[in-house]
Order: C-alpha cells, then sequence, then structure tokens
C-alpha cells in the first residue's frame, strides 16, 4: 500500500467545510502526513458610479481579503493541532 504523504485540504471556511476539514485532519495524523491547509482569495471588483477603484482602495481590499483569510487559516491550524 501506498503511503500518504501529503495531504492538501482546501477551505472556503464555512461549515459545510468542516467534516472535509476533519477527515484531513485524521487521515494525516493516521499516515503521519504533512497537512497542507489552502484558501484562495478571490479578487472583488466592487464598480463605483464611474467604475474606478483608487489604488489606495484596492490595496486596502486585498490587505483586508488577506489578513481575514490569515486569521481563519490560523484558526484551522490551531484545531488541527488540538485534535
Amino acid at each position: 500500500m501506498t503511503k500518504i504523504r501529503r495531504i492538501l485540504h482546501p477551505s472556503d471556511f464555512s461549515r459545510a467545510s468542516t467534516p472535509a476539514f476533519r477527515r484531513a485532519v485524521e487521515m494525516a495524523r493516521a499516515n503521519r502526513a504533512e497537512l497542507i491547509l489552502l484558501h484562495v482569495i478571490d479578487d472583488v471588483l466592487p464598480l463605483g458610479p464611474d467604475g474606478y477603484i483608487p489604488p489606495s482602495t484596492w490595496e486596502q481590499l486585498q490587505k483586508s481579503a488577506r489578513a481575514h483569510a490569515q486569521k481563519q487559516l490560523g484558526r484551522l491550524l490551531d484545531r488541527a493541532r488540538k485534535a
């Protein structure tokens, strides 16, 4: 039987992804495998009346999305460590 070395768990941080996360953690522990947590940040295109977003506003939106994702990934990591 081939040993599993890495397990990828992509998450959108929804409640629906919780069972898959638990299973990924179980599999990683059982196989002593590396667990990789992934979240893809999708660019949001908020368009104003003139269709233009200043660069500073765009950068702030991206920074906020990254901060939120980091916080959520940190929570998943904590849960994985405690499981």
